[in-house]
């Protein structure tokens, strides 16, 4: 059990993890998206994100590709989605795609 350190007063939204590795993702209600490496403890209070990424409004949902290497897909309640590119070791992140969907728009 580790106490997830994502700053002051970050509510987490929404959770997905990589299917292989150690990689966990956090939506928040800020506007942001924390990559952790669960096997990486940081600190005595427990885990630190190793990246902070910006998304526009409340992130809401947040997914792997099933494919090896694919991007991760993050979602706000302002309908921005944003297709993020990540190198293996998860050093690197950035925006392949971002598009905002109107949902009141038929």
């Amino acid at each position: 059990q580790h106490n997830l350190q994502s700053g002051a007063d970050h509510a987490i939204t929404c959770m997905t993890f990589r299917a292989a590795g150690t990689l966990m993702v956090t939506g928040a209600s800020e506007g942001l998206v924390h990559i952790w490496d669960y096997e990486k403890i940081h600190g005595p209070l427990g885990l630190e994100p190793v990246r902070e990424l910006e998304h526009p409004g409340r992130v809401t949902a947040v997914q792997f590709s099933p494919a090896e290497g694919g991007p991760l897909a993050s979602l706000s309640d302002t309908g921005h989605v944003i297709l993020w590119h990540a190198t293996a070791d998860m050093v690197f992140y950035m925006p392949l795609h971002a598009l905002r969907v109107d949902a009141s728009a038929r």
